[in-house]
This record gives structure tokens, sequence and C-alpha cells, in this order.
């Protein structure tokens, strides 16, 4: 007799490697579905930190002095100092001056128009020249920005008319012929 079992003895129960197996397997599964959706995002953010200098709109003085304050703090930080620094010191944005000037992630839409345009059109990193919103001048600079697939794709359109719009305008206009 050639059995693996002896007489009298109870066979093993190996169900716990089927159980083991079905759960690595499940594993796997959860984890490709995972890494197949990894990095398509399902909807347009930008991180962007700023400065704000406000002003009274009323004011020509006013509003004069601020923007000469937000000049000064733009040379000062093309020369080297301290974004973050300048905005926890100068920043008339209560809730972001003492993160530095950081907005955290905003969905498109979320800010001013000059403000917003600046933010989905500029190179990550970059700081702005001077923007002027409703809410004062502000110096920006995006930190990260992750974009839909429905807004990658909008916003080429976009770019495309922008571009022929451009085109049509430089091009000399034909005069009729007499």
């Amino acid at each position: 007799m050639n059995s693996e079992y002896r007489e009298g003895e109870e066979p093993r129960d190996r169900t716990w490697l089927i159980w083991v197996g079905l759960g690595l397997v499940f594993c796997i599964m959860v984890g490709a579905l995972a890494m197949q959706n990894r990095g398509k995002a399902e909807r347009s953010v930008v991180r962007a930190r700023h400065i704000l200098i406000a002003f009274n709109k009323s004011d020509a003085v006013g509003k004069e002095r601020a923007l000469k304050q937000i000049t000064e703090l733009r040379t000062r930080i093309i020369g080297g100092e301290s974004f973050s620094q300048i905005a926890m010191d100068y920043s008339q944005d209560p809730s972001s001056a003492r993160r530095g000037g950081d907005l955290n992630y905003s969905e498109r839409g979320a800010y001013a128009d000059a403000f917003e345009v600046y933010c989905w059109t500029a190179p990550i990193g970059e700081l702005s020249d001077v923007v002027e919103t409703s809410h004062g001048y502000h110096l920006v600079r995006v930190e990260d920005r992750v974009v839909s697939e429905v807004d990658r794709v909008i916003m080429e359109q976009e770019r495309t008319v922008r571009e022929e719009l451009g085109q049509q305008q430089n091009d000399p206009e034909e005069s009729p012929a007499p």
C-alpha cells in the first residue's frame, strides 16, 4: 500500500492553503486596480502661494502705495529672499500668511479671474508679475498642478483657439480689388 496515509489516521485538512491563495489573488487584483487608476486625476486642482497687499479702490494714494510695496517685495524675492518668509511678514491675507502664503489645493474656478488665469497657465515654481484682483495686488507662485483628462483636452482646445485668433489678428487683411 503506497498511500501517504497510514491506516486509521485521518487525512490532513489543507483547505487553508486554498483560502490563503484566494486571499493573495484578491489582494493582487485590488492592487492592480489601484495602480491602474493611479495618476488619473478626476478633477483639476492647483496649489499656489501668494502674497496679498490690499488697497481701497477709491483711494488712489493707497493703491499707489500698495503697488510700490508689492513691487519692492517682488524685487526682494527675485534677489533671493524666501517667498514664504516674506508672505508671513507682509501678506495681508490672514489665513494664508501664517502658512507662508500657502493656499493649499483648490479646484478650477476658485480664484479671481486674473489670479485664476495665472494659476492655470504659469510654469510651476515661477514668480508672477504683480497680479491685480478685487482683493488687491498679489505675487503668486504655483507649487503644483494636477489636471484631469477632461480639463487637459479643454485647455488644449482653448490654447489652439487663442493661437488661431492671434494669427488671424496678425495676418494683414486683404483689401478688396477695385
